[in-house]
């Protein structure tokens, strides 16, 4: 009998610990995986998803891709707050995408870049190995002039 109530106690404590985990990642906002992957399997998957790129625009008029995965997450991460960039004082604008510009690769060739440009693209998804993806529609979020 002595061993049951000291094996409950145990299982009482571990549940109260594992619960004040996942509530504590709630708050926090924490993604600590397997606490709070629930985003992996909570949403449908459709032949298309929605991108965000940040671009640089040469004097020529062709606007290339900056490579994001390089922004540190201390600088925001672009697809969560380029949206909320659009109706941002003009100052935070350029602040926040010369940061992301200056995280990113820059252009090899040093030609001059003369705005910056944040846009939403709708992307058909690969169903196929090596397939590429295909851009449906894009919309402009942001632009800075340099």
């Amino acid at each position: 009998m002595a061993g049951n109530e000291r094996m409950g106690w145990r299982a009482r404590a571990f549940t109260a610990l594992l619960v004040l985990a996942i509530v504590g990642c709630g708050i926090g906002e924490a993604d600590a995986w397997p606490l709070t992957g629930t985003h992996l399997f909570s949403g449908r998957r459709t032949s298309t998803r929605s991108v965000v790129r940040l671009l640089e625009v040469r004097d020529d008029g062709t606007a290339t891709p900056l490579d994001l995965s390089r922004v540190p997450n201390r600088l925001g991460l672009p697809r969560h707050l380029m949206a909320s960039l659009a109706t941002a004082p003009p100052a935070e604008r350029r602040r926040t995408l010369e940061a992301w510009a200056s995280a990113a690769d820059p252009d090899p060739q040093g030609r001059p870049v003369v705005a910056l440009r944040g846009v939403r693209v709708l992307v058909r998804v690969p169903t196929h190995a090596g397939e590429p993806e295909v851009d449906l529609s894009s919309t402009m979020l942001v632009e800075v002039a340099r």
